[in-house]
């Protein structure tokens, strides 16, 4: 089942209706995330890193799927997430620093570096841009 803006604009297909997980296509990448009728839900995001002053790659916790689409958090127009899907095939990350961003945070700019402990196996960030994602007219709804 489709969801879609009140333009018609496809959002995403949604594979679990009572939690509102959609999925989406974002170039060669499908991703999956939380929506409701107010759009995509912005929930805090945590980037960490290897270094103690953030000045490294940010990497994400994975997610623990192996299927077909990435876990993201969205936030406007941008999607946030790691490739990597397999905590046991990951290399190993010495996690020293975080960013904290909390839901109405722009986290595609740099964030608090603040000291941080282990969060597991972790993957590097991948940031996606979908301007349609940016301009949706609310609330949506099923198609």
């Amino acid at each position: 089942m489709s969801i879609v803006d009140q333009n018609g604009l496809n959002v995403g297909v949604a594979s679990e209706l009572f939690s509102g997980l959609l999925l989406r296509r974002l170039g060669n990448d499908a991703i999956v995330f939380f929506a409701s009728v107010n759009g995509p839900t912005a929930g805090p995001i945590d980037f960490y890193h290897a270094t103690a002053d953030c000045s490294d790659g940010r990497y994400l916790p994975i997610s623990g799927g192996a299927g077909f689409a990435y876990f993201a958090a969205v936030r406007g127009g941008t999607a946030f997430y790691t490739k990597t899907v397999d905590p046991a095939a990951a290399a190993p990350v010495l996690i020293v620093a975080s960013e904290h961003f909390g839901p109405n945070e722009d986290a595609t700019q740099p964030g608090t570096c603040h000291e941080a402990g282990d969060p597991g196996p972790v993957g590097v960030l991948t940031t996606a841009s979908d301007p349609a994602l940016l301009n949706l007219a609310l609330p949506l709804r099923l198609k």
